[in-house]
């Protein structure tokens, strides 16, 4: 196949660029328009939750909702996994101290670790942030006998589901991301969904600079420290639209796992979907040797994959701070993954060509 296949591109449409065309024609081009309202009610319906706030990516999504957690605490110690795309880390380290924890090798998740932690490292956690790597649900009943609040990024996770509920109402928080490569998208974008008015409330006000529900609304009353993190109005046009195509989307890269799983069979080992959920597969990752000389060898055959992701106490930003860490299943994982194209609109010809593409560089 002589087309460059990349790893991820949106599905957008005409649909999405006539909804865009009505929102700049509305004028109302900002934040905390009436398309935004609806968007964030279309969602709350969408995932059973009873509360949702829309932002502006979804690293704001993570930072907001630990600022409102903070609870008084000036820098409060997060637990969260070093296998992840490193927003989870730089959100924990903008607004306390992150603590590492390595993954389970069969989920990619870390509830294993942080489950089974000692008492006197389990009192020095202020918040837990779990990740839905890849899209697949961590195991929350556990997470929850910790007793701790729980930020999860949800960020890869919009269309998973656990023990028959949609992910967005297991944790006290949840945080997705509407990137472009996302399952729906808004370009940029992100989410934040809760059951608690309380956490609602709060930050509602942090994402629109610290208003309250001004009585007075010609009047700039800050009641708390806030910053700007709101959706525009073009951002929320495109979100609607793809949040219809939702369960579609879940569906197609459901059939497309499938078919990487079916052709490529024993050459490579895969993740293991948490018990009683539904994985939305915002990645298909496989795991291989020969990292680099199966990577370099799928871009020659006009593929594009990607290693997904190096642990966050290996990354240069980070070696001065947690260089010391012993987190063996995470840099175990993270030299045999690699991450195969699974986007919306992919089509089954290139998923077959990419499967058997891959099962014979892997022979």
């Amino acid at each position: 196949m002589n087309e460059f296949i990349p790893w991820a591109r949106p599905d957008i449409g005409e649909e999405e660029v006539n909804a865009v065309a009505e929102a700049v024609k509305s004028t109302w081009i900002g934040g905390n328009g009436p398309l935004t309202k609806e968007f964030e009610e279309r969602v709350s319906k969408k995932l059973n939750v009873d509360y949702v706030i829309a932002v502006a990516n979804g690293t704001l999504a993570l930072i907001c909702s630990l600022q409102a957690l903070m609870k008084g605490k000036p820098e409060p110690v997060v637990g969260v996994p070093t296998f992840t795309f490193i927003a989870t880390v730089n959100s924990a380290f903008a607004v306390g101290t992150p603590v590492l924890f390595d993954l389970d090798v069969s989920t990619w998740n870390m509830e294993k670790y942080i489950v089974s932690i000692d008492e006197k490292k389990l009192s020095s956690l202020d918040i837990i942030m779990p990740v839905d790597v890849g899209g697949n649900p961590v195991n929350y009943d556990e997470m929850k006998k910790l007793g701790l609040p729980i930020v999860a990024d949800s960020a890869e996770a919009i269309g998973a589901s656990y023990k028959g509920k949609p992910i967005g109402s297991q944790a006290d928080i949840h945080c997705f991301s509407l990137h472009s490569a996302k399952i729906i998208t808004t370009g940029e974008g992100g989410l934040i969904t809760t059951n608690n008015i309380d956490l609602y409330d709060q930050m509602r006000s942090i994402v629109n600079q610290g208003y309250a529900g001004n009585k007075r609304p010609w009047e700039y009353l800050h009641q708390n420290i806030g910053f700007n993190y709101r959706m525009t109005e073009m951002q929320s046009a495109i979100g609607l639209v793809q949040l219809k195509k939702l369960d579609k989307y879940v569906k197609e890269r459901n059939e497309m796992a499938h078919i990487y799983r079916d052709i490529i069979g024993d050459k490579a080992s895969y993740q293991v979907t948490t018990k009683d959920s539904i994985h939305p597969y915002f990645i298909f990752g496989i795991l291989i040797k020969n990292q680099i000389e199966f990577c370099k060898e799928m871009f020659k055959n006009n593929i594009q994959v990607k290693v997904t992701f190096k642990p966050a106490h290996k990354q240069p930003c980070y070696r001065h701070l947690f260089g010391y860490e012993n987190l063996p299943d995470s840099e175990r994982i993270a030299r045999k993954i690699v991450s195969l194209p699974i986007w919306n609109g992919l089509g089954e010809e290139k998923v077959k060509y990419i499967a058997e593409t891959a099962r014979r560089l892997l022979k």
